[in-house]
């Protein structure tokens, strides 16, 4: 089958494809993936590409404004991100792969994202309020061998249903140490009282930091409540927190013991981390009393319009407890390192002196 390429040469051009095109294919009018991919070359030689069109399942992802970790466990038959992204056309700016970047103010050529798969996660910049992504394509079997190299992997989640970290992560236990989830939820395997992130979800993408070169296999039998996938926000987490950190990819993590005066933290206790500038870039609730969990602390962004508060390379960190400004041992320096650091706290609470009136 000739594939023609343009002739911007007539009057009028004639259309066709242009040098580099991922070609798509269609088999009585519904989409069909071509396995490989076959991007079109004026080369007049012959390609063997396998087409299935198969019946398309959809999967809905719920995304709040700004950064999103996403991924997606149907594949699309026409993999290039505007494609894949077709349902929220023109409200998202910015798509961040492990090997790329997607940026809609910059040419076409010299973005270095060009396709989006399943199994793999992405960070995506919604520049709406909210949206309702959905992604359609074939289904991926949920027990599809995922290969991890040692350091951070950005990884998808394909199982149906969540299910607790270790569960998820049972084929690759001890070869892992840390997984990073959307609104900055960490699990850390050498501390799981301090852990923020609990199940692993569809919908969500997650950066896992391998020790060693291995095969994430996820377990199968998962079985989905036929809801859409919601994001995880630290707000959903703790139903009427008021906290106003809209999180960025720049981050360092805190964790530790807290005490007010003499007794330890109760649940509930609200922390607020403090940029020079007065601006909340990090916040958490306590869940278990006299410790904190792993917090999220995020940098600015400035590619975003309006930037993103958040820390400056080298700026020191304040802390409030309730309200009131946390004792630190030692200065600490925010730095962009993806990295929980412990840090024990200690707030003195407010004491009021009534008078005494004696007649």
């Amino acid at each position: 089958m000739p594939i023609y390429g343009e002739d911007a040469s007539a009057s009028p051009p004639i259309p066709g494809m242009r040098e580099g095109e991922l070609v798509t294919f269609r088999v009585d009018g519904a989409l069909a993936q071509a396995i490989p991919p076959f991007y079109w070359h004026n080369d007049l030689a012959g390609h063997r590409a396998d087409l299935s069109a198969v019946p398309l399942q959809g999967q809905s992802i719920l995304l709040p404004q700004t950064w999103n970790l996403i991924s997606f466990r149907v594949e699309p038959p026409t993999s290039l991100v505007e494609a894949v992204l077709g349902s929220i056309s023109g409200k998202y700016d910015r798509v961040l792969g492990e090997d790329g970047i997607w940026d809609a103010n910059v040419p076409p050529a010299f973005r270095t994202l060009v396709e989006l798969h399943a199994g793999r996660s992405y960070y995506l910049r919604l520049n709406t309020a909210s949206a309702n992504l959905l992604i359609e394509g074939s289904s991926v079997a949920v027990t599809t061998p995922l290969s991890l190299h040692a350091g951070w992997n950005w990884v998808g989640y394909l199982p149906q249903a969540s299910l607790p970290v270790t569960t998820a992560l049972n084929s690759i236990s001890g070869r892992y140490q840390r997984v990073l989830g959307a609104g900055g939820l960490f699990y850390d395997v050498r501390y799981p009282t301090f852990s923020t992130l609990k199940q692993m979800a569809p919908g969500q993408g997650y950066r896992i930091f391998a020790t060693q070169a291995t095969t994430l296999t996820y377990p199968s039998g998962a079985v989905s409540a036929g809801m859409p996938d919601l994001p995880a926000e630290n707000a959903a987490r703790h139903p009427g927190l008021a906290c106003p950190v809209i999180e960025t990819l720049h981050l360092t993590l805190l964790f530790g013991s807290l005490r007010i005066g003499e007794a330890p933290a109760p649940v509930g206790t609200h922390i607020e981390v403090l940029t020079p500038r007065g601006e909340v870039a990090g916040c958490t609730v306590v869940e278990t009393p006299a410790q904190y969990g792993f917090m999220a602390v995020s940098g600015e962004d400035t590619t975003a319009q309006p930037a993103i508060p958040g820390f400056r390379p080298g700026e020191p960190i304040r802390l409030r407890v309730n309200g009131l400004t946390a004792a630190l041992d030692e200065a600490l320096i925010w730095q962009d390192d993806l990295t929980p650091h412990r840090l024990d706290l200690a707030a003195t609470p407010r004491q009021l002196w009534l008078p005494l009136i004696v007649r």
